[in-house]
């Protein structure tokens, strides 16, 4: 069962920061090389290394949630609780994205009308992580998003996480979970860049402290 009360608690801690550094930011245009934009190539543009990008407006963020045996217990209960706080931002429109379980050599999409009800049925039992592979078929969505946060303990036994190369293809990959100090030196292993909290309060006090220094560096 989800516990409704951390869950909304949490919800309102994401929301104080990702919201407010959002709306400080007048909605523009902006240009960026940092790529080839293939519309522009396709149409003769004079700038095909360009890109208009919006900034500003609702933050867009992608959840991807290790559902492997390892994440049984208190990981998957604390999973539950943070879906279910990130959907409340997805229903009332304050952040933008996707979120997404991997394990089993599959990946599957939750709605953002998922009740809470049905989250507490969630269940950590898949034989492998398979987060590397639900990455690379999230392309699209993680190239579109501003952070891609993956939530698991790290104990990935399929396949390694290239954050590197993500990051080469300027998508913001962090690692993330609730668990002891223990668990920072795997996920800097895999993912460089990692949060670790002692409680799902905890854990989203320093997302919004991490998501504060990223929106402000773009």
């Amino acid at each position: 069962m989800v516990d409704k009360t951390q869950a909304d608690s949490i919800a309102r801690k994401l929301r104080e920061t990702m919201v407010a550094a959002s709306n400080d930011n007048e909605r523009r245009f902006v240009s960026t090389g940092s790529r080839l934009h293939v519309g522009n190539a396709a149409s003769g543009d004079d700038r095909p290394f360009t890109k208009a990008v919006e900034v500003g407006g609702a933050p867009n963020m992608v959840l991807v949630v290790d559902m492997s045996g390892s994440m049984g217990g208190d990981f998957v209960k604390h999973a539950q609780v943070f879906i279910a706080a990130f959907l409340r931002l997805l229903r009332s429109g304050d952040v933008t994205g996707s979120v997404w379980l991997t394990g089993g050599n599959k990946h599957a999409h939750i709605p953002a009308n998922t009740t809470d009800t049905a989250l507490g049925y969630l269940a950590a039992m898949k034989e492998c992580e398979s987060v590397a592979d639900t990455l690379d078929a999230l392309k699209p969505h993680l190239l579109d998003a501003d952070v891609t946060v993956v939530y698991t303990d790290a104990d990935l036994t399929d396949r390694a996480v290239d954050a590197a190369a993500w990051r080469a293809k300027g998508v913001d990959l962090i690692g993330a979970v609730v668990g002891g100090p223990y668990r920072a030196q795997a996920m800097k292993r895999h993912f460089g860049r990692s949060v670790v909290g002692s409680s799902g309060l905890d854990l989203a006090t320093k997302l919004v402290a991490y998501l504060a220094t990223r929106t402000a560096a773009r």
